[in-house]
């Protein structure tokens, strides 16, 4: 939820950027870029940092991989790998 409010947020301030005449937020196409762009980066950090148990708690459920998982998709490519 806080990811959808920074890019909301975002948004909206760098659009009134723009109506303010700073030509890098002109439209409302380049301030959701803008926008986008922060968001990415506040969910690398947060994946990064101390954070990481927040940033796991914001991703749904069916994509939630735990790392026995993750071996098991592992061994599953490189047996592809092999096999080519």
């Amino acid at each position: 939820m806080v990811v959808l409010l920074i890019l909301v947020l975002s948004c909206l301030i760098f659009r009134g950027l723009g109506s303010a005449g700073i030509p890098a937020f002109a439209n409302w196409q380049a301030s959701a870029r803008h926008a986008l762009s922060l968001m990415l980066v506040f969910t690398g950090i947060s994946h990064f940092t101390f954070m990481k148990d927040d940033f796991v708690r914001i991703c749904a459920k069916k994509i939630q991989l735990h790392s026995e998982d993750l071996r098991a998709a592992e061994e599953l490519g490189l047996r592809i790998m092999r096999s080519l």
